[in-house]
């Protein structure tokens, strides 16, 4: 079957076997012009990449100006995220995602 490509303009929706996955464009961010990330409204959880990278490390190290960022534009984008999947890390918490946004405000406001 030949490869097919779909380009998204703000947000596409996908629906199959009773879920539902939006995919929506979040850019422009620090990080790139064009940021897509997967939202299943159901499970209240998004899946990004380059935005929120915990990886192993400890969590104080987390998050740089692209989480703040990505923070941010969920609080606005009224989107219902209780979990956030990532390229780099394991599934985090809301919680968690905010908590490293004010920690990098807080540090580049001391700079």
């Amino acid at each position: 079957k030949p490869i097919q490509f779909a380009f998204v303009d703000k947000r596409m929706v996908l629906e199959g076997g009773g879920t539902r996955l939006e995919i929506i464009d979040m850019g422009p961010s620090p990080h790139a012009d064009e940021m897509l990330i997967a939202y299943v409204p159901a499970s209240r959880f998004v899946f990004q990449g380059d935005l929120f990278n915990t990886g192993g490390a400890e969590p104080d190290t987390w998050g740089n100006l692209t989480t703040v960022q990505f923070a941010e534009w969920l609080t606005k984008s009224g989107l219902a995220v209780d979990s956030i999947g990532g390229t780099h890390s394991a599934v985090r918490t809301r919680a968690e995602l905010d908590a490293s946004a004010n920690r990098v405000k807080e540090m580049a406001g001391k700079e």
